[in-house]
């Protein structure tokens, strides 16, 4: 049984669902376009079309002839810019002591909490959503082999504590809810992690690892409990699972947790557990468009920079040569071709009408790219609205980034009582944290502004840029927006002419003073 026989055996933890499933070319299209041009190349005949008569070699050539264009991450990386400009505020409550130094190391590898939630962002914006799981370090085991119960005095002593993880969308494989207590519950949920191990004296090798979670019943209590298992491969190619460790979620009490210690934040439009719209799906289809054009672009462009020598009629004989050799051209300066009567030479190459055509289609993908990043990044406001146009604006509105900042934020906030619940804190003595999204309702900051210099450096279309600072505050209401794009460009013309008068005033030679 293959890896993708697998993904369908429900019997596996490898095994998929189908909402998942259903989502697998999007996402790994969002993943490919993030990665850069070197990994879009390795897959461009997914997206790069090959016409029916087209030769392989030639075809090869044309989908590698022109790198893919960043807009898509440009996009991702101005919003996670725009939500993490301005410094989230946290109120740390009553467990600052506990909480705030974990804020420095809050994954037991080193990162620190306001680069791990940059991570975390990045990951949302990209897939639609990302689970975070608040991890307890596994405890010891006694010389009998049972683990030892986490308590407040051996914590220190074996350096126990709780640890934050984050999951993309394609790692969260299946999941199974349980009504409890009229309320629907996550009972069960399998996550894709992977484990670098030591092969050889200086090799590595990727180890895929299962962490299957479930809400229990032992002993009459619901308990959250962990599973870790190994897949592993004979050298017949059977694929088997081994469990590599287990254990109940614990506190510091050793109390057992009653809930799955996970937060997820949606981005997208959510229609179901784990299951959700890709906001900047657009984006990135408009992404491929323009890699597309630009592609046809630039071959036909070369291929139109050289002109083919056609040859009709026949060649005359040359009479040095034997009566049977057969007549060759030669190519070079000074050469002549001789022919037979009516024959005729001629240069003969491609009109290039069609490279306006592609320029224009090349435009309009990256119009649309700039425009639908932008609907993400700003919710645009009008002035008048009618009680219909607040309606829809307000469901359009459930993709945008504020509302994208605001579920990061609460999933941050969740993940803080799930730790808080560790050292026994209560959730009002939890950490709270606040992301910044003024951008959107109120004047937008002036590291979002930055932003959006940054973009138009770019090449982001200016109108769209003032249409946002308008809308963020930092225009007037009243202000004519066609007036300040023309004196936007008639600066700039003016700043070109005043740097070409400067340049030629320095190639000038200076002419001799003449005295009279």
């Amino acid at each position: 049984m293959n890896l993708d026989e697998m993904a369908r055996d429900a019997a596996k933890p490898r095994y998929m669902r189908e909402e998942l499933r259903a989502m697998l070319g999007t996402l790994q299209m969002m993943d490919r376009l993030c990665a850069g041009p070197n990994t879009m190349w390795s897959h461009a005949t997914e997206y790069i079309r090959k016409w029916p008569d087209e030769d392989p070699e030639v075809y090869r050539i044309r989908r590698t002839c022109e790198p893919i264009f960043m807009g898509l991450n440009r996009t991702i990386t101005a919003g996670v810019g725009m939500l993490w400009g301005k410094e989230p505020l946290t109120i740390w409550n009553a467990s600052a002591s506990l909480t705030k130094p974990l804020a420095d190391n809050i994954d037991a590898e080193g990162t620190k909490l306001s680069v791990f939630a940059k991570q975390y962002t990045e990951l949302v914006l990209r897939h639609g959503l990302a689970l975070l799981l608040v991890d307890h370090t596994a405890s010891p085991k006694d010389p009998s082999g049972r683990p030892i119960v986490i308590t407040s005095a051996n914590e220190a002593r074996y350096n126990l504590r709780p640890l934050w993880k984050m999951y993309s969308r394609l790692d969260v494989l299946n999941w199974s809810e349980t009504v409890i207590n009229n309320v629907k519950t996550l009972t069960m949920i399998t996550l894709a992690e992977s484990l670098t191990e030591q092969e050889g004296e200086y090799g590595v090798a990727s180890v895929q690892l299962f962490r299957v979670l479930r809400l229990q019943p032992i002993e009459g209590v619901l308990t959250a409990t962990w599973t870790l298992l190994r897949e592993r491969e004979s050298s017949d190619g059977v694929i088997s699972y081994e469990k590599v460790s287990s254990g109940i979620f614990r506190n510091q009490q050793g109390l057992p947790a009653s809930f799955l210690p996970i937060s997820v934040a949606y981005a997208g439009r959510k229609v179901g557990a784990f299951t959700c719209d890709v906001p900047l799906e657009g984006t990135a289809h408009a992404n491929i468009g323009h890699w597309e054009y630009a592609t046809d672009l630039k071959f036909n462009r070369r291929v139109a920079g050289f002109e083919q020598m056609i040859i009709s009629g026949e060649l005359q004989r040359d009479p040095t040569q034997p009566d049977d050799a057969v007549p060759t051209v030669k190519f070079g300066p000074l050469v002549v071709i001789h022919l037979m009567q009516g024959g005729s030479v001629v240069w003969s190459g491609p009109s290039g009408s069609g490279l306006a055509q592609l320029e224009q289609g090349q435009r309009e993908k990256l119009e649309q790219m700039d425009q639908m990043g932008l609907g993400f990044l700003v919710q645009q406001n009008t002035v008048q609205q009618t009680a219909t146009e607040k309606a829809i604006n307000s469901y359009a509105q459930l993709s945008t980034l504020s509302t994208a900042g605001i579920a990061i934020a609460d999933a941050v906030n969740l993940a803080w009582e799930h730790t808080g619940w560790y050292y026994g804190v209560e959730k009002a003595d939890c950490p709270v944290m606040t992301i910044n999204t003024n951008f959107v309702d109120g004047k937008l900051g002036a590291d979002s502004v930055n932003a959006y210099v940054t973009l138009v450096k770019a090449g982001f279309p200016k109108m769209l840029v003032l249409t946002a600072l308008k809308d963020g505050g930092w225009i007037a209401e009243d202000a004519d927006l066609d007036t300040l794009l023309l004196d936007w460009e008639g600066d700039l013309a003016a700043e070109r002419e005043v740097m070409v008068a400067a340049a030629e005033a320095m190639r000038a030679p200076e002419e001799e003073e003449v005295t009279l």
